[in-house]
């Protein structure tokens, strides 16, 4: 595989979620075109040695980590952590479906979702860690708009509303973000990568996690700060 020209400039890149099985093929395609990748995870057993691999804690990140990174400038930061239902419901799941709402379950995705992203870009920015130009990637879902709820043919009544709350409320932190940093280069997106087969959905899902990654990759590629604030599909539309 020959990369063409525009892909062969190296980057500094940031995957907050390198374990979940997005986050583990963007870091694959980034590594394939030699980009200078840092990536996180939630325990040590998932850290190799000399991968730029780190642990963090999303709902509760430390400033700390950040600090080794002093020297760095990332050129696109990827947010692919998040807390998403299971393909099957258990007891906890069934907590975050109408009629039987838990707030621990409510706090722990919107803590997860929305607050810890967005906790974790304050600390780059405050620690200046991101470039005037980068992109800003909040990995978002569908299940998040207001707008389409129960516009789409495969909506149907009830759900888990406790994780669509959660990436409305990520959404509507991206459109804030965009507005506080408008008078920067910066280009920051919420992205939908489409319903992908993964450990959680199954194989009732239509997109492999390949395919979506690959239109991902290229979709942040050509990305500007014109489409800073908007909620995009992996096919920027």
């Amino acid at each position: 595989y020959v990369l063409p020209k525009y892909l062969k400039m190296n980057k500094n890149i940031l995957i907050i979620g390198k374990d979940s099985q997005l986050g583990n093929q963007i870091h694959k395609l980034h590594s394939l075109k030699k980009d200078i990748v840092y990536s996180s995870v939630k325990s040590l057993n998932a850290i190799k040695k000399n991968d730029n691999v780190f642990v963090l804690n999303l709902t509760n990140p430390n400033p700390n980590i950040f600090k080794k990174f002093i020297k760095i400038k990332f050129d696109i930061v990827y947010f692919f952590s998040a807390k998403t239902p299971r393909a099957v419901k258990d007891n906890i799941e069934k907590k975050s479906y109408f009629g039987n709402l838990s707030e621990l379950e409510f706090s722990k995705y919107l803590i997860t979702n929305c607050f810890g992203p967005l906790k974790i870009f304050e600390y780059l920015m405050n620690y200046k860690l991101i470039k005037n130009n980068s992109k800003v990637i909040f990995i978002s879902s569908l299940a998040g708009s207001i707008d389409a709820r129960g516009k789409m043919k495969h909506n149907i009544r009830g759900g888990n509303i406790i994780y669509r709350i959660s990436k409305s409320a990520l959404n509507c932190a991206v459109k804030n973000l965009s507005y506080d940093y408008n008078k920067t280069k910066l280009a920051i997106v919420a992205l939908h990568p489409g319903w992908v087969k993964t450990n959680k959905t199954g194989n009732k899902a239509d997109l492999s996690i390949e395919y979506s990654i690959k239109k991902i990759f290229n979709t942040v590629r050509k990305l500007s700060h014109e489409d800073s604030g908007k909620f995009i599909d992996l096919d920027g539309k």
